[in-house]
């Protein structure tokens, strides 16, 4: 079996010395290790710092699902509204359906403050992002919440929401589409468990 070629430490000094960009496009496409080597370089910069770039998207995504929850029980919707797209659509099953971040914080507003109290938790979830638009995501987030009812009753939530995230132009990520399904209520004495959902459009479907 051929043996890979060796650069030299000759050879790889020169590599580090280039800083003419017509100099460095003419050793790329030079046949040899020295072409090739340079090559696999600049790819693998590539590969490196596009992990690093994803990484650090996820982290943000994370600290977005973070800020929704912690907004939600403060009851800070001048917050919450931060947190959405202004065009954003938001399907809570049979709850219902809103669209624009408007009538968004408005749903969400009315449902926590007809609660006596509310704490809202966000557990693990995913993230996917597309292969070729690195301005759009789309994540599965498990989240729970429990408190008390305005009539006095206790009570205890757990659901799924299927999300859709937008980098907006400042590259802050934002919600573009959430969509929750419970699969778990406890009202008082009253439990209701539900399959994973099944009914939600593409990309989820």
């Amino acid at each position: 079996m051929e043996r890979p070629a060796v650069l030299s430490t000759s050879a790889l000094t020169e590599v580090r010395s280039i800083t003419d960009p017509s100099a460095a496009a003419k050793l790329r496409r030079a046949p040899g290790p020295l072409g090739d080597a340079i090559e696999f370089g600049r790819a693998d910069d590539r590969g490196l710092a596009m992990k690093v770039q994803r990484t650090a998207d996820r982290v943000s995504i994370g600290e977005l699902l973070a800020a929704y929850v912690d907004t939600v029980n403060r009851k800070d919707y001048d917050g919450l509204r931060e947190l959405f797209t202004a065009d954003a659509f938001v399907d809570l099953g049979p709850a219902g359906e809103c669209r624009g971040v408007d009538a968004i914080v408005t749903t969400i507003g009315t449902q926590v403050d007809a609660m006596q109290g509310l704490i809202q938790v966000v557990h693990t979830g995913t993230v996917r992002f597309a292969a070729d638009d690195e301005s759009s995501a789309t994540g599965r987030w498990y989240i729970s919440e429990f408190g008390v009812m305005g009539g006095g009753t206790e009570a205890y939530f757990s659901g799924v929401y299927h999300d859709e995230y937008v980098r907006d132009p400042s590259g802050e990520w934002r919600f573009g589409v959430r969509r929750y399904r419970g699969l778990f209520a406890r009202r008082g004495a009253d439990t209701v468990v539900r399959p994973f959902p099944t009914d939600l459009p593409p990309p989820w479907s």
